[in-house]
C-alpha cells in the first residue's frame, strides 16, 4: 500500500512536467484532477518529448533486438530526445506555432545543474522547530524511509543467489546518518533503490563495491559531462518517473493484492485513498487501521483481548526428543511480529523444529510470510523446519498466505 501510494505521489508530482501546464495545487488528488482540466492546455513540443519517452520505457523490455537491450531503457530515453531538444531549440526563450497557438519552449524545460558545489550547499533553518509542521515533516521522512529501507532489504534478500541475509540494524543506522549529513548540507533523504540493487544482482554484483563504483560514475557524470546533462528535457525525467510510479500502482498491482484476499486490499484501498486526499502519512496509518479492523472483525473478540493477544502472542519454545517446537497462540499478526521472530532467533541453527499454529485464533498474510521465509532459510542451512496446525483455521482466499481464521476455538 505505502508503495502503490508513493506511485500515485509520483505521478501526481510529474504529470504537469510531462504536460508542460503548471498548477498550485498541494494535495495529489487536486494535482491529478488539475491535471485533467489542463488538458487543453497542453504544449504539444513538451508532450511529444513525454510520449516518445514513455512509448521506450513500456515497449524497451518487448523488443527482441539485442542492440536495443544492450543499454537500459532510460538511456534510450535520452538518445532519442535530447535531439528533440536541438529540433526546437530549447536553447533559447521563444514560441513555436502548433494548430494557430504560440506555445513558450526554453532552457528552464532542461536539465539545471550549478556551476560549483557552492551553490547547492543549503544549511538548515530551525526557525519552525516549534511548530507542527516541522515535526510532521520530519517524522514522515524518517517514517517512510526506514519503511522503504526495510521493504527494500526484504525483497533483495529474496532476489539473492547467495541467500545472504541484510543487516537492516546496519542499514537502518547508515540510512540514518546518511540522511542527516545531507539534510544538514541541503540533501534530499537517503532512500535504497530496489532497481539498483537488482540491477547488481542480474550482472553478479557480490559486494558494497558496486555501490561505490555506482556512487563514482555518478559523480564523474555530473561533474564531467556537466554541460551533455544540461540538455536533457525535463520532460523525459517526468516521463521515466511516471512510468515508474505506474509500475508501483499499476492494476497488475491491485490484482495481486486482491489475490491475497479482501484484508490486503481494503488495506492497500484505504492508504492510496487516503494518500491521495492527505499526505503517505495518514495513508499508511489509514491501512494499518483498516487491516486490524478487519483482523478483530474475522476473529470475533472483544477489543481487549484481542489486543492482549495480539500483542502478548507469548510463543513457547519447547524441547523435545525429535528437536524443537515452537508453538504459538492468540492472534499472531503484524502487531506481534516481532515477538514471534524473537523466538525464531532462538532455535539453534540445523536442528529439527516444529512450528505449531493449531492454537492460534488468526494468523495473518505478514506472519506466514514469515514463517514461510524462516522454514526457507532454516533448511538451506541445514537445519529442518515444517508448519503444522493451519488445518482447522479457514482462508480467507485461495491465496496459500491469505489470512486465516481457526473454526475450531
Amino acid at each position: 500500500g505505502m508503495l502503490a501510494a508513493i506511485g500515485v505521489i509520483i505521478i501526481s508530482k510529474q504529470i504537469h512536467v510531462a504536460m508542460g501546464t503548471q498548477t498550485e495545487a498541494t494535495k495529489s488528488i487536486t494535482i491529478l484532477l488539475e491535471a485533467l482540466r489542463k488538458l487543453p492546455q497542453v504544449n504539444p513540443f513538451i508532450l511529444i518529448i513525454s510520449v516518445v519517452s514513455l512509448l521506450i520505457m513500456i515497449f524497451h523490455s518487448r523488443l527482441p533486438f539485442r542492440l536495443v537491450r544492450a543499454l537500459p531503457a532510460p538511456i534510450w530515453v535520452l538518445v532519442c530526445t535530447i535531439p528533440l531538444v536541438y529540433v526546437f531549440d530549447f536553447f533559447r526563450p521563444h514560441e513555436l506555432a502548433f494548430g494557430g497557438r504560440n506555445y513558450p519552449v526554453g532552457p528552464e524545460l532542461l536539465v539545471h545543474i550549478p556551476g560549483s558545489f557552492t551553490e547547492v550547499l543549503l544549511f538548515p533553518n530551525f526557525s519552525l522547530i516549534n511548530t507542527s509542521i516541522f515535526w510532521i515533516s520530519s517524522f514522515s521522512i524518517f517514517l517512510i524511509a526506514s519503511l522503504e529501507t526495510l521493504a527494500i532489504s526484504k525483497a533483495i534478500d529474496k532476489l539473492d543467489p547467495y541467500r545472504r541475509i541484510t543487516n537492516t540494524d546496519k542499514d537502518l543506522i547508515g540510512n540514518g546518518i546518511a540522511s542527516m549529513v545531507c539534510g544538514l548540507i541541503g540533501g534530499l533523504p537517503i532512500i535504497p533503490l530496489i532497481a539498483r540493487s537488482s540491477v547488481n544482482i542480474q550482472n553478479n554484483a557480490k559486494t558494497r563495491w558496486s555501490n561505490f563504483y555506482y556512487g563514482i560514475l555518478l559523480l564523474l557524470f555530473v561533474v564531467v559531462f556537466t554541460s551533455l546533462m544540461q540538455r536533457i528535457p525535463l520532460a523525459a525525467l517526468a516521463a521515466i518517473l511516471i512510468f515508474t510510479g505506474y509500475q508501483l500502482a499499476s492494476p497488475r498491482v491491485f490484482r495481486m493484492v486482491s489475490r491475497q484476499g479482501i484484508e490486503p486490499l481494503l488495506s492497500l484501498l484505504a492508504t492510496v485513498i487516503i494518500t491521495l486526499f492527505t499526505d503517505l502519512l495518514w495513508g499508511i496509518l489509514a491501512g494499518i487501521l483498516m487491516s486490524i479492523l478487519i483482523h478483530i472483525i474475522r476473529a470475533k473478540l472483544p477489543l481487549h483481548t484481542f489486543f492482549y493477544q495480539a500483542f502478548r502472542v507469548k510463543p513457547q519454545l519447547i524441547q523435545t526428543d525429535e528437536g524443537y517446537q515452537l508453538i504459538i497462540g492468540g492472534i499472531a499478526n503484524f502487531l506481534g511480529l516481532i515477538i514471534i521472530d524473537r523466538y525464531l532467533k532462538q532455535i539453534p541453527p540445523k536442528s529439527t523444529v516444529t512450528i505449531d499454529l493449531s492454537n492460534t485464533r488468526l494468523v495473518d498474510l505478514t506472519v506466514q510470510e514469515r514463517l514461510r521465509d524462516f522454514v526457507r532459510r532454516f533448511i538451506d542451512k541445514g537445519g529442518n523446519a515444517t508448519i503444522i496446525g493451519l488445518d482447522t483455521h479457514r482462508a480467507a482466499s485461495s491465496h496459500p498466505l491469505s489470512l486465516k481464521v481457526n473454526q475450531r476455538n
